[in-house]
């Protein structure tokens, strides 16, 4: 598989894991890693539409998946790949750019980690507004799992299309190392960057 296309989305809930496996496929592995997120924070900082917290964000994504076109994330995403032979997109949470994204050939891996863990993350990174309540992170959590809309972000439906599961409960360590399984059973080696 070293010479073909290849695009892994890595996906999952809030705080899961997902960039932190995204940024090891792009150092170990030499993927060119895009997140959703960074994409709609440009888009957000582009047409100053104020500071990206997360309410702002998930109505932005939902606007641009409503009113452009479908799975318009990961085209993006695939536009900015280029020539280059690997793609790693994180943040994948709608079912449209999901449902566009495996159309496209790609394959996806979903993070598992528990909503105690991914709250305690959201507090240590102090990014603009996680300094929220548990019940209020999870409200906002609850909200983005399971929207009928397609262009609204259904991180369940996302995770139940992957075609490989990675459970975050451990070290760094272990998270990489379950990571490489995942990559072997693809027939992904290892490059040096």
């Amino acid at each position: 598989m070293s010479d073909k296309i290849l695009r892994i989305a890595v996906v999952g809930h809030p705080l899961s894991g997902k960039d932190v496996v995204a940024k090891y496929l792009e150092e170990k592995h030499n993927f060119y890693h895009v997140s959703s997120g960074d994409l709609i924070r440009k888009y957000i900082r582009d047409n100053n539409l104020g500071e990206p917290v997360r309410e702002l964000m998930h109505h932005t994504a939902n606007h641009i998946r409503q009113y452009g076109e479908p799975g318009i994330l990961p085209k993006m995403a695939i536009k900015e790949q280029g020539d280059r032979p690997r793609l790693v997109l994180s943040g994948t949470r709608a079912k449209s750019d999901i449902d566009t994204f495996i159309d496209l050939g790609g394959i996806v891996i979903a993070v598992n980690c528990s909503i105690e863990d991914r709250y305690k993350r959201a507090l240590e990174r102090g990014r603009i507004g996680d300094h929220i309540s548990f019940e209020q992170f999870k409200f906002e959590e609850d909200r983005e799992a399971t929207a009928t809309e397609p262009y609204a972000q259904n991180v369940c439906y996302v995770v139940s299309r992957a075609n490989y599961h990675i459970e975050n409960d451990s070290d760094l360590q272990t998270l990489y190392h379950r990571t490489d399984e995942v990559l072997q059973r693809l027939g992904v080696a290892s490059v040096q960057v």
